[in-house]
């Protein structure tokens, strides 16, 4: 029987336009009625998620900034899995000013960044993130929890892999979108988070089901026993998870649901 669905947010639950649809919300609504807790599981800082988990009435435990952070959205109880090592910050600051590439600093209660550009700009409307700005990553007080590199450049995959392959161990460093690289803590994954979770709710990987379309939800999708994904997924996810279900634009989250609840029904009546 499935018991905790862990969901990823980015066109996932919701649309390439960042759109809640109204069979995905009724869905999430009728899994919980039927037994299946949903927690999201975003590389979104908690203030960006807030309005959509409200919506879905799931604010009371999510997992944000990939894992790096992981508690209540309205200001209850939280735990910080790990920050980025200061000098992991500063080689990314050097690497990314040669390459022309826009970097977005998360803490736990603030983004920041050090120029506000039209690139800067269009993202966080997007998301509706509010950064601040700030004169160096220096002037961040707080320990930073994940670094956002978002390029326009032509080569980007090429650069991303040197970024990626220079940190080496240091970080993990995932994309979640073509043009976007998150960077966070080398012991800190979704992965990491669910299973801390599940270990605190006394849940088998059996009882977990996971779904998610990039690779920052890979770690999520290797730990769950069930993994699903939506039709726009990167490849890499669709490798290793063979129950796929329609795009994020067409509703493929609500397919998904419905599966699990077909499934544990299934699993309910053998059991009689």
């Amino acid at each position: 029987m499935i018991r905790v669905l862990f969901s990823d947010v980015d066109r996932t639950l919701l649309t390439h336009t960042y759109e809640l649809l109204p069979a995905v919300r009724d869905a999430v609504g009728a899994a919980k009625e039927s037994g299946i807790d949903v927690i999201l599981a975003t590389a979104r800082p908690p203030m960006a998620v807030l309005p959509y988990a409200e919506e879905l009435g799931v604010t009371d435990l999510c997992i944000c900034l990939n894992g790096a952070w992981v508690g209540d959205l309205r200001g209850g109880d939280a735990t910080v899995l790990g920050q980025v090592r200061p000098d992991v910050v500063d080689h990314v600051v050097e690497t990314c000013a040669a390459d022309g590439i826009e970097l977005l600093y998360y803490t736990a209660n603030e983004i920041f960044v050090t120029r506000i550009t039209p690139t800067v700009v269009t993202h966080c409307s997007r998301t509706g993130e509010v950064p601040k700005e700030v004169q160096s990553v220096r002037n961040i007080a707080a320990p930073v929890l994940k670094v956002l590199c978002i390029s326009t450049l032509p080569n980007t995959n090429a650069v991303f892999r040197g970024i990626a392959e220079s940190i080496g161990n240091r970080a993990v460093c995932a994309m979640s979108r073509a043009d976007l690289l998150e960077i966070t803590a080398s012991d800190v994954s979704k992965g990491r988070a669910v299973a801390e979770i599940a270990r605190q709710r006394g849940l088998m990987r059996s009882e977990c089901a996971a779904i998610g379309d990039s690779d920052n939800d890979l770690s999520l999708l290797t730990w769950a026993d069930v993994k699903l994904t939506v039709d726009n997924a990167m490849p890499a996810i669709k490798r290793i998870a063979p129950l796929h279900f329609a795009s994020c634009d067409v509703g493929g989250m609500a397919q998904a649901i419905a599966y699990l609840q077909a499934r544990n029904r299934f699993e309910q009546h053998c059991s009689v």
